[in-house]
């Protein structure tokens, strides 16, 4: 037979070991759950980052979506502008080039010159114009080739 201090050792040991079994559990428990826990946490930290940016992001998309219409509009109007005034300058040359015959030497010398400086004036604008066009078309294939592309992975 078994001793009795032999058993309540074994009984002792027993119950011991499943304490310490139970508190290893419990302590790595834990660690797990502190674990699971903090990436989670992290894990919403970089979804609210991202938001944010993403948020960031269409923000400077809209403002630049109404500077463009703005810009869009105004062009419009200074093409309408300019239409009208064209009108107008080819009305006042239509009625000179009838008026034109009957005008003496010195008037339509006169009205040649005003007419040339005009003409002069135009062209230049209109080169002034073209080497913005050229300089903005220059500025966007710019920025267009800096932006920042996104690899796939």
């Amino acid at each position: 037979m078994i001793p009795l201090p032999l058993i309540s050792a074994l009984i002792a040991g027993a119950i011991s070991g499943a304490g310490v079994w139970a508190y290893q559990a419990n302590k790595y428990e834990a660690q797990i759950a502190t674990i699971q826990r903090d990436q989670a946490t992290a894990s919403f930290k970089q979804l609210e980052n991202a938001h944010a940016q993403t948020i960031s992001l269409q923000a400077k998309a809209d403002a630049a979506a109404r500077k463009h219409a703005s810009r869009s509009t105004a062009l419009a109007d200074a093409v309408r502008a300019a239409g009208i005034e064209r009108d107008r300058l080819r009305d006042e040359l239509s009625k000179a080039s009838v008026q034109l015959p009957d005008a003496s030497c010195s008037s339509a010398r006169n009205y040649a010159t005003t007419v040339n400086e005009l003409f002069g004036q135009c062209t230049d604008q209109l080169r002034a114009v073209a080497g913005q066009a050229d300089g903005h078309a220059a500025d966007s294939l710019m920025l267009q080739e800096a932006w920042p592309v996104q690899s796939e992975r």
